[in-house]
């Protein structure tokens, strides 16, 4: 997952658990 917004965090969290 990226780190590129403020809110894009909480994605990247999510994109760990989905594995995406």
């Amino acid at each position: 997952a990226r780190h590129n917004g403020h809110a894009d965090f909480l994605r990247e969290r999510i994109d760990g658990v989905t594995g995406a």
